[in-house]
Formats: structure tokens, C-alpha cells, sequence
């Protein structure tokens, strides 16, 4: 009898708990888009500007740029050190950069916290494999992209197209907060520059900084989490973008339909007949998604949130008011 009436007990219990620990992650994952919002402040304070998205084509990203902005100055220097061309490493391909270091250094890189939302996954998160080119820590976060003005109505096949700072299309295809980078030429090979230039201030956030969601939990379904870029895997490194077709590794599209969880196949569809129109954002905390804002503050928007209320939070400039969800 003691025995049944403690089995009942625990069952009861059960789910209090459970309920639990996931308000401790997700209070923890939006304290992550809290430090985030922090290093861009800091950032701007720094240089007048928004950290740009990324500078180039398999270049540094916006998460390297406000690392030291980030209490991970550590981990810049392990990115930022001299090489053996005379300059500095960011000035080259991110891939030399994470090729050159040590073990060690690798799973410092890919263990910052702020990195990982808890109700996915902790510790050391990385791709080593030497001959994937989306190889580097991994995250749980993406900043926020917007390839299409409030009510057009065309395909989003093609969103990838903001990756070249020296092509102009690229520049103006780009209606969030973070965008590319200008640089003064197009970039061959290893050739070493420093001229790329942020574009964007938050005076240029004229539907008001509370308004508009600059970095977003990305869906990843569960079984590819750590896995990128075969097949549907778009789980890579947040260290740069890898190229064309690639660009989901540092941000993703708030157009599309927010991802429902581990077991939700639908956002993540790389190969659906517009490719890669659906790899979106999306969460593991029951039926929320956490999104920064660029004032600095952390809201949660509906994995039911409709399209035109997703765009509205995605675009900078477009002139209305965000309507009750």
C-alpha cells in the first residue's frame, strides 16, 4: 500500500518537475539573448555601428566581431593572432583560422555557454571533421533575415543571396537588422583585406528598436543536431558561412513557419521545390520561440506567430505597427 501510494506521488511530482527545469533552461536561454543584446550595445557604443552579419564569403561573422564585447576575449585572440602572411588572421578565411588551432582551443571555442540554448544542448559542440567545410563550434542561435519588403509575395528561393560585400544586389536584398559587411573589391582566394565597413547604425532601425528581432533560436530537428551539410543537416558552424548555400548557419529566414520542436521535419526541408526557402527559426521550449530585440530585450513569440507579424519583427524599415498576436 505505501509502496503504490508513493508510485502515485512520484507521478504526480513527475511533471511539476519536469516543468520545472525547463523554465530554468528557458530562463537561462533567454538570459544567452540578454548577454547577445549586451555585446551589440556594447559594440555600437564602440563604433557607431551594428556589427555587420559577416564580411565576406567565408569570413569572419558577427559573433567573432562582439566577441570581445562578449567577456570572450580569449577566444578572439585565438581567432585574431598573427599568422605566417604578416597581418591578422581575421583577415583570412575562417577556416585557416579554425584549422591552426590546437585541440584544446577548439573545444574552448565551441564550449561559451552563451552559445547553447540548455533545452537542446550543453558542453562541447563542434564539427571536426577536416573535410566538411561547414567544420567549427556550433550554436543554437541565428540572426534574423528578412529577403523580401513587408507584402511581396514572391518565392524566397534565392534568399541565400547575401554573402558578397562587393555585390550590390547582395547589399540591397538584405531588410533586417544585421547585413553584410561593404567591402571595396571582390575577394579572390586567401588574398588578405581590410576594408570591410558595417553598414547599418540603429538610427537606421526606424520601426523602433523594441520593434524589430535582430537574433532568433534556429530550428534544428533532433537528429541533426551536430550535423551539417548533407542531406538536410543544417546544423555548422557560426563561425562563418561557408559559402554559398550555406548561409543558414548564420542566419535564417523569418518569413518561413517557425519549427515546432525536435520532431517538427517541415522548416528544415533544404531540398523542398524552392531550395532552402525553409530553413527557419524555431525552438524546443513548448510552443514559444525566443527572439532579442534590438533595444536589447528578449520576447517570445508563438511557434503559431502568422507571416506578416514575422516579417513585421524581421524588417527594420517597414513603416507599421507589429499587430496583437
Amino acid at each position: 500500500m505505501v509502496i503504490a501510494i508513493i508510485g502515485v506521488l512520484i507521478a504526480l511530482l513527475l511533471p511539476a518537475v519536469q516543468q520545472a527545469r525547463e523554465a530554468a533552461r528557458r530562463m537561462q536561454c533567454t538570459n544567452n539573448l540578454k548577454q547577445m543584446g549586451l555585446g551589440i550595445h556594447n559594440w555600437h557604443d564602440t563604433y557607431g555601428k551594428i556589427p555587420p552579419l559577416m564580411s565576406h564569403v567565408d569570413h569572419q561573422s558577427f559573433w567573432i566581431y562582439m566577441m570581445p564585447q562578449m567577456e570572450q576575449n580569449n577566444a578572439y585572440e585565438m581567432l585574431s593572432g598573427s599568422n605566417a602572411n604578416g597581418g591578422n588572421n581575421l583577415n583570412y578565411p575562417s577556416l585557416d583560422n579554425w584549422d591552426r588551432l590546437t585541440d584544446t582551443e577548439k573545444a574552448a571555442l565551441a564550449s561559451i555557454p552563451y552559445m547553447h540554448c540548455p533545452s537542446k544542448r550543453s558542453g562541447t559542440q563542434m564539427i571536426d571533421d577536416s573535410s566538411n567545410p561547414a567544420r567549427g563550434p556550433l550554436s543554437d542561435y541565428a540572426a534574423v533575415f528578412l529577403y523580401r519588403d513587408l507584402y511581396d509575395t514572391a518565392s524566397e528561393d534565392g534568399w541565400w543571396n547575401h554573402y558578397f560585400g562587393s555585390n550590390a544586389d547582395h547589399l540591397a536584398a538584405q531588410k533586417g537588422a544585421l547585413t553584410l559587411a561593404r567591402v571595396n573589391e571582390s575577394l579572390p582566394g586567401d588574398v588578405r583585406f581590410t576594408q570591410a565597413k558595417p553598414q547599418l547604425s540603429f538610427a537606421s532601425i526606424t520601426d523602433g528598436l523594441s520593434n524589430t528581432a535582430i537574433i532568433g533560436e534556429k530550428h534544428l530537428r533532433g537528429n541533426e543536431v551536430g550535423k551539417c551539410c548533407g542531406g538536410d543537416g543544417t546544423d555548422g558552424s557560426y563561425m562563418f558561412d561557408a559559402g554559398n548555400w550555406r548561409e543558414f548557419l548564420l542566419s535564417r529566414n523569418i518569413r518561413q513557419r517557425f519549427g515546432r520542436g525536435p520532431n517538427d521535419t517541415t522548416p528544415d526541408d533544404m531540398y523542398a521545390t524552392a531550395p532552402n526557402t525553409q530553413v527557419g527559426f524555431g525552438s524546443y521550449h513548448p510552443g514559444v520561440v525566443e527572439f532579442l530585440l534590438c533595444d536589447g530585450s528578449v520576447t517570445s513569440l508563438s511557434q503559431n506567430t502568422p507571416e506578416l507579424i514575422r516579417r513585421q519583427y524581421g524588417h527594420r524599415s517597414d513603416g507599421t505597427v507589429i499587430a496583437n498576436q
